[in-house]
């Protein structure tokens, strides 16, 4: 059986989490989720990116809040209003949301790409793969007029999986002082990072 929301005067204003969320985004990053919650890679519900949609237009016209059984009714034509099954919906589109906000940090991100790309070649034994993600790394990698903290991180992620590469193979030079400097490394930023913060509270 359906549950109705009561249908009070402010019901038009109604705000809740997913709402402030869009609200944070640009147009142009709206257009990118829609496109996002479309993919059938992504994404197997069909009524995220109506509901997506349906808020955003709201959100487009300067509305305060929108009214929940309006768009219910642009989700779900013809079928009453379900609050339990309103506020499912809209946890399941606030986790797609922040599915989508990784996705767009990987996208932004070539040379944790091909990191990522590296390690699933890497952990997945796709052998072909292999030779040309561990050059496309390293050129993007020694490819730095200067290094921030995430380059280092990335280095030590590199120098780790080319380790698993060339570990089992008797004539290879290991490369575990380069992953044992990176690590100092990236331990040495950090440490001074936290101790100019702790400075600052001073």
């Amino acid at each position: 059986m359906s549950k109705r929301a009561p249908n009070h005067a402010n019901n038009e204003q109604y705000t809740n989490k997913v709402w402030h969320t869009l609200q944070c985004l640009n147009h142009e990053t709206h257009l990118r989720l829609l496109r996002f919650l479309r993919s059938p890679y992504f994404i197997v519900s069909k009524t995220m990116a109506p509901l997506c949609d349906a808020l955003l237009k709201h959100l487009d016209r300067g509305d305060a809040g929108f009214d929940r059984e309006l768009v219910w009714q642009k989700v779900f034509p013809g079928e009453p209003y379900d609050d339990v099954n309103f506020r499912k919906c809209c946890s399941d589109l606030l986790r797609l949301i922040t599915e989508f906000m990784a996705q767009e940090m990987i996208a932004n991100n070539p040379d944790r790409r091909a990191i990522d790309t590296l390690t699933y070649a890497v952990e997945n034994k796709v052998e072909p793969v292999i030779p040309g993600a561990l050059r496309q790394a390293r050129a993007l990698l020694s490819n730095k007029p200067y290094r921030t903290l995430n380059d280092l991180w990335n280095t030590y992620s590199f120098e780790y999986q080319y380790y698993a590469t060339i570990k089992d193979k008797v004539y290879s030079r290991t490369n575990l002082d380069e992953i044992s400097a990176q690590l100092d490394l990236v331990y040495l930023v950090e440490k001074m990072k936290l101790y100019g913060a702790m400075l600052s509270q001073q």
